[in-house]
C-alpha cells in the first residue's frame, strides 16, 4: 500500500499521535497530513492513539511508540 495522505483527530493528538505527525512531518515530509477537529472515531479516540490512512484504514497503537513502529513500517515498506 502506497500511503499518500495521514489524518489525525484534534482529541486524539494529546493522547498520542502527535509524536506519529511530528515523527512524519520531519522523517517523511512527502506525505500530506492533515489535522481534524474530529473524524468521526471517538470509541477509539480515547482509548489509543490512531490515524487515519488515504480515507479509508484506521490504524491504532497500544501508546505513541507503538503506533509511530507501525506508521514507519507501512511508510518504508509499501505493499
Amino acid at each position: 500500500m502506497s500511503v499518500k495522505k495521514l489524518e489525525y483527530c484534534l482529541g486524539n493528538l494529546d493522547n498520542g499521535s502527535k509524536l506519529v505527525f511530528e515523527t512524519v512531518r520531519r522523517d517523511f515530509p512527502e506525505i500530506q497530513q492533515q489535522r481534524w477537529g474530529c473524524l468521526g472515531n471517538c470509541a477509539e479516540c480515547f482509548k489509543k492513539p490512531f490515524v487515519l490512512i488515504d480515507d479509508r484504514q484506521i490504524l491504532t497503537g497500544e501508546n505513541p511508540n507503538d503506533l509511530l513502529q507501525k506508521v514507519r513500517d507501512l511508510l518504508n515498506n509499501p505493499a
